[in-house]
């Protein structure tokens, strides 16, 4: 069963004074949840006009033998519904034209001198989508604007008031539960953290239900292309199924867009390249 194209805010019932609400897709790209790479963010950069705005499809998958979910994806068809605007933002934001340079060379075994012909293309098409080579989570629900956060703004869509520390304490009773029962169901060969902060490294494990003890130092990785501005460490984590399949865990530094600083897309796409080299196969 598939619906859409239509908004978050159509599909997912912020209106909800409930936990339902906190244990769905809301403001997760989605994608192709088979795929072999997942990635995780901590939220749109944006306000609560993403929400109501920004148009996906959705399609069911059985959660377990009661519960089922929706899951967000994005295809051409959805940019035809969507304004100028809308469109323009999210053809043309640095960290999806990255995730795509990224994305992309997750198809190929070398990437030297090989590039998208047409990101746009790419971002309509594929980079969301039900084949694509990834896909997308991002911790929290609702859209956290580039300079400031003002948590009263998204009252009125949620249909109750909430204090910040209320709020992700439900995603963190409810949303981080429900990424790792998707993770245990669908067991993809690796999972790749965007941002290295201390308050986003604490997030990610806080989810991923992984210690202190068991992180690594940082690491360094080697980059050879002169534009390179964002940090060169990375994280190496482990996430244990019940099954007790172990699936490494990459937190990495790229895309900190609201810092000014990030990769370039070659880099993004040899970053790729050095996925290959860690054994992160696709099939």
């Amino acid at each position: 069963m598939e619906t859409g194209p239509t908004s978050h805010f159509d599909q997912f019932g912020f209106a909800n004074k409930d936990e339902i609400f906190y244990s769905t897709l809301a403001g997760c790209d989605g994608g192709n949840i088979n795929a072999k790479v997942w990635t995780f963010g901590l939220e749109w950069s944006g306000n609560k006009d993403s929400l109501t705005q920004w148009q996906y499809k959705y399609y069911k998958k059985n959660l377990n033998e009661r519960n089922e979910i929706m899951i967000p994806y994005r295809d051409e068809e959805c940019f035809t519904l969507q304004s100028k605007v809308v469109n323009d933002y999210l053809l043309k934001n640095q960290f999806d034209n990255l995730l795509a340079n990224f994305t992309y060379g997750l198809t190929l075994i070398n990437t030297d001198d090989k590039k998208i012909e047409d990101t746009h293309n790419f971002i309509k098409k594929t980079l969301y989508g039900k084949e694509s080579q990834i896909f997308k989570l991002n911790l929290f629900p609702l859209p956290l604007p580039e300079h400031t956060f003002h948590f009263t703004e998204y009252f009125d869509i949620l249909g109750i008031q909430l204090s910040k520390k209320e709020y992700l304490q439900k995603c963190k009773d409810n949303r981080f539960p429900l990424f790792r029962k998707l993770i245990d169901k669908y067991t993809p060969n690796v999972i790749i953290c965007f941002g290295i902060g201390e308050e986003s490294k604490k997030f990610f494990m806080e989810c991923l239900a992984i210690s202190k003890e068991n992180a690594s130092s940082p690491k360094k990785f080697n980059v050879t292309t002169p534009d390179y501005d964002a940090p060169r460490e990375f994280i190496k984590l482990e996430y244990q199924t019940p099954s007790t399949q172990k699936i490494p865990v990459y937190i990495l530094p790229f895309l900190t867009t609201r810092f000014r600083t990030g990769w370039k897309n070659e880099v993004a796409r040899k970053f790729a390249a050095w996925g290959h080299s860690q054994g992160w196969e696709l099939s």
